[in-house]
């Protein structure tokens, strides 16, 4: 679900629980923009802002990937 998804990016984003991943949380967050979730592309916007270009290309194709 979109919810689960943005929950998952947070989680990678923070490094709640697991360690910090902005690649992964990109991915999860894209997969929730694509999704319409009302929150998803705030959050994503805030995880690229943070990540060098060749970070978000990487999320880019990991949530490319079936």
């Amino acid at each position: 679900s979109a919810e689960a998804q943005v929950l998952l990016g947070e989680i990678y984003a923070t490094g709640a629980g697991v360690p910090r991943d902005l690649v992964r949380a990109y991915a999860w967050l894209r997969l929730a923009v694509a999704q319409e979730h009302p929150n998803a592309a705030l959050l994503l916007d805030a995880v690229a802002g943070r990540m060098t270009p060749e970070q978000i290309e990487a999320g880019q194709r990991v949530g490319a990937e079936p």
